[in-house]
């Protein structure tokens, strides 16, 4: 039965690389690994706020990594207030034109980049994701 699994490299163990990662890993017909370039995550980076899309694309790869964003994830503002993110041109002749208005919703929360891949680094065994690698 070993021989008959398959084997999925990731390269890129960004967000969507572990949470991809996350899903496999709990397939008992996959073997699955994760190569990053940096040696080590380091605590910085931006914070997030996710539309609804890529809460319904984290729930679809598997509960689990919903429940690490939501875990991890903090409330902005006063959750019944909504919240739209606006897109609004910064130069040129139409500047400060109104360009589209995206996500819409009541409750929005936000997240560091540092602590979501923390969340879903807690999903994926140590042995199957591999640092200070570059793909050439």
């Amino acid at each position: 039965m070993a021989e008959n699994r398959v084997k999925v490299m990731i390269v890129g163990g960004g967000i969507a690389g572990l949470a991809l990662a996350a899903g496999l890993v709990k397939k008992s017909h996959i073997d699955v690994h994760v190569y990053e370039s940096v040696p080590a995550y380091k605590d910085i980076g931006a914070g997030l706020a996710l539309h609804l899309n890529a809460i319904k694309a984290m729930a679809l790869i598997g509960p689990e990594v919903k429940k690490a964003y939501f875990d991890k994830a903090l409330s902005m503002g006063d959750e019944n207030q909504e919240m739209v993110t606006e897109v609004i041109l910064g130069q040129g002749p139409h500047q400060g034109q109104l360009v589209a208005e995206l996500g819409r919703a009541k409750g929005r929360k936000t997240v560091s980049r540092a602590d979501l891949l923390d969340g879903f680094l807690t999903l994926i065994p140590k042995d199957c994701i591999s640092f200070g690698k570059k793909l050439i």
